[in-house]
């Protein structure tokens, strides 16, 4: 249920449909069946976050990439990309506290009006993270103080900076779409409030 209506192909109906299930552990997600109505897009659409998230960052432990792709969650507004990945957060070893601070994103998106984290909540790597996902999703310039602290972070390799980059701008657009088009109706429900 979104604006769109929902396309869900039976096996061997679409050629999409059957290469998106490739990517899916539970076959075609709310996101997918709404992301088929261009599917000549939807396969590499869903190939690209796929790789996105299972072949970089693999410096990164799971907490971490899912830490990046909360926080574009929060900022966003994307209660559906949300409800996928604090689970798998928190199973990353992303403690409730940290996720409750990732979520607590000013209603005015202004970086000023964001709360700083509690002393000692985020080691400095997470901190690095969260500075650079910040200022990439809300004014897409990163000041170079908070690039190079990410880089420093990460033991000066540009790889993973560059992983980092890739996947914040990954899934900035993959919430854009789901708040767009009101994927699974979870445009207008707080963040942290949607559940499977």
């Amino acid at each position: 249920m979104g604006r769109l209506s929902e396309i869900r192909p039976e096996p061997g109906q679409s050629e999409a449909a059957d290469i998106i299930r490739t990517c899916r552990t539970k076959g075609i997600s709310a996101l997918d069946a709404q992301l088929l109505h261009a599917e000549e897009l939807a396969a590499p659409w869903v190939q690209y976050v796929y790789a996105v998230r299972t072949k970089g960052l693999g410096v990164l432990d799971s907490g971490l990439k899912e830490i990046i792709l909360c926080r574009i969650a929060a900022w966003n507004s994307s209660s559906y990309e949300w409800m996928h990945h604090a689970p798998l957060a928190e199973a990353g070893g992303v403690s409730k506290e940290v996720l409750d601070y990732i979520k607590a994103t000013p209603a005015s998106r202004s970086l000023r009006d964001a709360p700083s984290p509690p002393s000692g909540l985020l080691t400095p790597l997470q901190a690095a993270v969260l500075a650079f996902v910040d200022h990439s999703t809300i004014n897409v310039k990163v000041p170079i103080d908070i690039f190079n602290n990410l880089r420093k972070e990460l033991g000066g390799v540009e790889k993973h900076v560059a992983q980092v980059a890739i996947t914040t701008a990954a899934y900035n657009m993959v919430s854009r779409f789901l708040v767009a088009m009101d994927v699974a109706g979870a445009a207008n429900i707080p963040v942290g409030e949607l559940h499977h």
